[in-house]
């Protein structure tokens, strides 16, 4: 499933409201289901997102929604983040396109 986070994230981007939280849910269950169960899991996806862990902490410590809510909602920023990035990058038309990613 860690291999597929971000392929969930662009599909909960991409679907309309109704499928959307489906998704969403799809991935505060796997979330929760890796606090309770694999938590070292959780924190390689972390790492493996390049989640920021002084704003992980700081909306955990701050709030008092469910964790696995807040840490989606986190991913699925960073995720996007990663996305708007990648995409203006390929935007130089000073570099070839084989060199492009």
């Amino acid at each position: 499933m860690d291999d597929n986070i971000e392929q969930l994230v662009n599909n909960l981007q991409n679907e309309g409201n109704e499928n959307s939280n489906g998704i969403l849910s799809k991935l505060q269950e796997y979330i929760s289901y890796l606090i309770n169960n694999n938590f070292n899991g959780l924190i390689q996806l972390l790492y493996k997102l390049d989640i920021d862990e002084a704003k992980l902490k700081a909306k955990l410590n701050t709030t008092h929604e469910d964790p696995a809510s807040i840490i989606a909602s986190i991913i699925i920023q960073r995720v996007a983040a990663k996305q708007k990035f990648k995409k203006n990058s390929l935007r130089d038309p000073d570099v070839p396109k084989e060199d492009q990613w």
